[in-house]
């Protein structure tokens, strides 16, 4: 079964036994299968979504570069689409996790205009936050926490906030929005 529709139901079938083994917390088998089903894809979709699953898997056993190298080519390429969204994701937290973090911000840079998924968007985006502290840019990422807490406007574009833009009135937004710091500072003459 490697070629034509005897291959598509092939590869389905092992990125479902990918899936029920990383149910099962079974990653190196997850990783495995997802690997079989990219093999056996005949059609670009499948292949990607089998990609993007391995790449996962990686992240999760802490091969992080292994993750980055499927990622990358998947996350900069091809029109904008909910598995891109997903790739860019995955790649910026592969790089951060391989501490490859001027790489994790210079991916997010390159693709951020692409990502359709505000929700996608904003955990990428946190993490570049903690790349820029990790590669002494912090003033960077505290901008950039300081926009998404609405204690700061930004040069240009929007911030979406289920969808709507928060900026026109962001008064309105602010009691959905949270942000702890990392350091806490308390004051002893005020507490």
């Amino acid at each position: 079964c490697d070629t034509g529709k005897d291959s598509t139901y092939a590869a389905v079938a092992a990125y479902q036994l990918g899936r029920i083994a990383r149910d099962d917390k079974d990653l190196a088998a997850a990783r495995d299968w997802f690997d079989r089903a990219r093999t056996l894809a005949a059609d670009p979709g499948t292949r990607d979504i089998a990609t993007l699953a391995a790449a996962e898997a990686r992240i999760d056993l802490g091969a992080f570069q292994e993750a980055a190298d499927l990622l990358r080519e998947l996350a900069l390429a091809g029109a904008p689409s909910e598995t891109k969204d997903r790739a860019l994701l995955g790649l910026v937290r592969s790089l951060y996790g391989a501490k490859d973090y001027t790489g994790a911000i210079e991916s997010y840079k390159n693709a951020r205009a692409d990502l359709r998924s505000s929700s996608l968007r904003m955990q990428a985006a946190l993490f570049v936050a903690q790349a820029y502290t990790r590669t002494g840019q912090g003033s960077e990422a505290v901008t950039l926490l300081d926009i998404v807490a609405l204690a700061a406007r930004p040069n240009d574009g929007k911030i979406l906030l289920n969808g709507s833009d928060i900026l026109p009135r962001p008064n309105a937004a602010r009691p959905l929005i949270g942000y702890v710091p990392q350091d806490i500072a308390l004051f002893e003459e005020l507490t």
